[in-house]
């Protein structure tokens, strides 16, 4: 939960601290036309005393259904757009401890995606952008649990994912009651069966994708204020280990760790990022 000022008598709540996003779905005319059709038709654009709902002048064309908004184009896209509220309490903080720090580190929780989980979704790189303009030497994003792109801005490094350091999230000792009754599981049933039905005998999700066991750590070296170096340490977290192994991580080498760098290098084009690989370590093309 989003931690929240004090109110009244209300003390203060501890919390995260959000970005919140809008999204907006994009439709070709005839697929806008059908899918409003459908909330007319169930009578989704009047509130409980008739009033019409759904639509907004401030966004011409476009309608709200089912708590999302569409809007028209000329082939289908979903828009994420950062709430400028939060990024400017954001971008204060960070521009405060700018001024105070030798160096600032912004990162951020994000699973959201462009269509893909190695693509990060639109809002993102607007909001590393304006961190490193608010005073940020490093923007450094996690939560996809794959590697995403690298992009040099304005001489610093943005790291959008670096795939996970540890991933051990088989060997918990304990789950709640709720995770096993998702899956039908009865008393008797402990972290193992939950392992096995969930993730069917590693046939599908985590276990079953080599990505998410790939990562790298990145070095940066600063010479004052100026990025000098950005090294990429290819690690891997063992994908298809035991359970008890897998998860931690060691240095990736031979031809997986130049896999590690070829997908680096392949996921950093699109934002005209450079990375060679020597050694068997990635370097980016910093200057």
């Amino acid at each position: 939960m989003a931690a929240g000022p004090s109110r009244d008598d209300v003390p203060s709540r501890p919390g995260l601290n959000p970005l919140r996003f809008t999204t907006t779905y994009e439709l070709p005319e005839e697929d806008l036309t059908n899918l409003k059709r459908l909330g007319e038709s169930l009578d989704l654009f009047t509130d409980q005393d008739g009033e019409p709902t759904g639509t907004d002048e401030d966004k011409p064309g476009q309608f709200e259904l089912f708590d999302e908004w569409f809007a028209p184009a000329d082939r289908p896209a979903i828009r994420t757009e950062a709430r400028s509220g939060d990024v400017e309490e954001i971008t204060s903080v960070v521009s405060n401890a700018s001024r105070l720090a030798d160096y600032v580190i912004v990162t951020i929780h994000a699973h959201e995606h462009g269509g893909r989980r190695e693509v990060p979704a639109e809002f993102l790189p607007v909001f590393a952008r304006l961190m490193i303009d608010a005073g940020a030497d490093v923007f450094v994003g996690h939560g996809p649990h794959v590697l995403r792109g690298i992009e040099i801005y304005e001489g610093k490094p943005i790291m959008y994912s670096l795939g996970d350091f540890m991933f051990q999230n088989e060997s918990l000792l304990r789950l709640p009651s709720d995770n096993y009754a998702r899956y039908d599981l009865d008393g008797n049933a402990h972290v193992a069966d939950f392992n096995a039905a969930r993730y069917e005998n590693d046939t599908k999700g985590f276990p079953s994708l080599p990505g998410i066991w790939e990562a790298v750590i990145a070095v940066p070296v600063f010479v004052g204020e100026e990025l000098t170096e950005l090294a990429l340490h290819p690690i891997t977290l063992g994908h298809g280990q035991p359970v008890q192994v897998r998860g931690r991580p060691l240095l990736a080498g031979g031809d997986l760790a130049e896999k590690i760098i070829g997908d680096l290098q392949r996921l950093s084009e699109p934002f005209g990022t450079e990375i060679t690989m020597r050694r068997g370590v990635g370097y980016v093309t910093v200057q």
